[in-house]
């Protein structure tokens, strides 16, 4: 790491969630390890259409 990597980091935590909100169709968007816990998302119920489309793309069947 460098010492422009703190920097970086601000400027992406400000960037991605504005972008995401812009140009994705995403209702409430979670950051993953930084507004939710990895255990946190892991513990949330599977919703109904990821179980039937997504993981099989994902390759988790």
């Amino acid at each position: 790491m460098t010492s422009s990597t703190p920097m970086v980091e601000q400027a992406l935590d400000a960037l991605v969630p504005q972008w995401i909100a812009a140009d994705w169709p995403f209702e409430q968007p979670r950051f993953l390890g930084r507004e939710i816990s990895w255990s946190d998302w892991l513990a949330l119920p599977e919703h109904p259409d990821v179980s039937s489309c997504c993981r099989n793309d994902l390759g988790t069947r």
